[in-house]
């Protein structure tokens, strides 16, 4: 029997579509590497704002509360996703998390780009499990569309004209402030800087 995972997420005007994104990058990614060995089910909550999501037509998505697959991947707004970790933290499932920072509640497995809350390696490292938390850029996924169109500009433009921050719909540890910081330390010189901040950005 092939082992199946369930990926749960969300997105809305409000959280913003990230999480949704990454997980149909990761499904399809997920599906390109394992092929038929595994059986993949894609959730979203019903958080979501299905008015935002119409580019998701094409995917096979469903709202649905019964999980029965044995490995659960969680990317979802810190409430919601702390729900669902009480209520599978109770079984055998194998729970793994995206953007997790809670220390509290210690999922099988988590990855992180950063740590906000600077306390997540330490937890896992606490309790004998070190492998089981991951950081870092190399764990970025990035839309192959996004890689196709970042390719064809680096060929047609010898030279930095424009560029786009925005570190997504929270930025909690203020990591726009830090890149702005280093275009102005490095004296980028540019036709034009756009600075996106999400609906959650700290004042």
């Amino acid at each position: 029997m092939i082992p199946s995972l369930t990926i749960i997420t969300e997105g809305s005007s409000e959280l913003g579509l990230g999480h949704i994104r990454r997980c149909i990058t990761l499904k399809n990614k997920l599906i390109e590497i394992f092929q038929n060995k595994i059986n993949i089910n894609f959730v979203i909550t019903d958080k979501t704002d299905y008015a935002s999501i119409n580019f998701l037509e094409k995917e096979e998505c469903k709202l649905n509360n019964e999980i029965i697959s044995e490995f659960i991947l969680i990317d979802l707004s810190i409430d919601n996703a702390r729900n669902y970790l009480k209520k599978f933290c109770k079984t055998k499932k194998k729970i793994i998390c995206l953007d997790w920072f809670d220390p509290e509640i210690i999922p099988n497995l988590t990855v992180n780009l950063f740590d906000h809350s600077y306390k997540m390696k330490n937890r896992y490292l606490e309790i004998g499990k070190k492998d089981y938390y991951k950081e870092g850029g190399e764990y970025a996924l990035i839309r192959d569309e996004i890689i196709v169109k970042r390719n064809k500009i680096k060929e047609i433009r010898k030279k930095v004209e424009k560029i786009i921050i925005t570190m997504g719909g929270a930025d909690p540890s203020r990591k726009t402030l830090e890149a702005i910081r280093d275009i102005q330390k490095n004296k980028i010189k540019l036709i034009k800087i756009s600075i996106i901040l999400g609906p959650l950005f700290p004042k």
